[in-house]
């Protein structure tokens, strides 16, 4: 059975491909920084659906979410870089801080997922 781990999966967009992915047979990792959600998402797609904890800004939440994804499916066929944000409105009436966090979310949160799945022993 093949396996997919997606960031941002509790809800919208990444829950969609969660389900869509389920019902094609696949194991699925169900990784939000809302675990509560997550949780709720997996156990209503049932037992090969598994929810973690994964804030994509940290890399060693990163290391964990794969290592524990790839212990409990045996690999990790495909991952989804699915987590983004998004403040709209005016570029100056947006506050420095919140576009960092969408650079921190959607760059870094990127750069993080891909480094991590490479050099980490899974």
């Amino acid at each position: 059975m093949h396996s997919i781990l997606i960031s941002g999966a509790a809800q919208g967009i990444g829950a969609a491909t969660a389900k869509l992915f389920y019902q094609q047979g696949y194991k699925v990792g169900i990784y939000d920084i809302n675990h509560e959600q997550a949780e709720q998402l997996a156990q209503q797609l049932g037992e090969h659906a598994k929810a973690g904890f994964l804030d994509v800004t940290d890399y060693t939440s990163w290391e964990r979410a794969l290592s524990e994804f790839a212990s409990w499916a045996g690999e990790i066929n495909i991952l989804v870089n699915n987590a983004g944000i998004l403040y709209s409105g005016p570029f100056e009436e947006t506050n420095i801080t919140d576009h960092h966090r969408t650079l921190d979310v959607n760059i870094k949160g990127v750069l993080n997922s891909c480094h991590a799945m490479l050099l980490c022993p899974i």
